[in-house]
């Protein structure tokens, strides 16, 4: 039978809110890597925790472990909730499947009001959004929607990402 290059595990697990993992994850993230998990990407607690890169002493392979990526795009508003993880894992094969490259960028969530409307956009940590270039950026946006919206004919307004 053939062996999986890499075995990725994904999982719901953690307490909410805590900034760090609890004894049961570490104790998991152990046994699932001494039963043949390569890297393991954990969720649910609402808060990003540690990421490890861990080498088995035995093998010297490296493991990503990462404890939770928090939200995503969230709703949440609470302490630490309104952010995440986007990570990077890139494997590579010769006779054996290493890393060759894996890092994290935090991203947070913005949730301005658009005529009533909450609109969920995302944001690298380092994009250059002050609150006052917020608040610039939204009188644009009223002032614009509101002429476009009286004045445009057959075309509305999408997003789309950037290329």
């Amino acid at each position: 039978a053939q062996q999986p290059d890499a075995i990725i595990v994904c999982i719901h697990w953690g307490d909410e809110y805590q900034l760090l993992p609890n004894e049961t994850q570490k104790e998991l993230a152990d046994w699932l890597l001494s039963e043949g998990v390569t890297h393991i990407i954990g969720s649910h607690p609402h808060v990003v925790q540690p990421l490890e890169l861990r080498t088995d002493t035995v093998t010297d392979t490296k493991h990503l472990v990462v404890y939770s990526l928090s939200n995503f795009i969230s709703n949440m508003s609470a302490p630490n909730t309104d952010g995440g993880l986007l990570v990077k894992l890139e494997l590579e094969k010769d006779s054996v499947t290493r890393v060759s490259n894996c890092g994290y960028s935090m991203v947070w969530t913005a949730r301005p009001s658009v005529d009533g409307v909450k609109i969920h956009t995302l944001f690298p940590v380092d994009y250059p959004l002050s609150s006052q270039a917020n608040v610039r950026m939204r009188r644009f946006a009223e002032v614009a929607r509101s002429l476009f919206k009286e004045y445009n004919q057959g075309i509305e307004e999408y997003f789309f990402e950037e290329q």
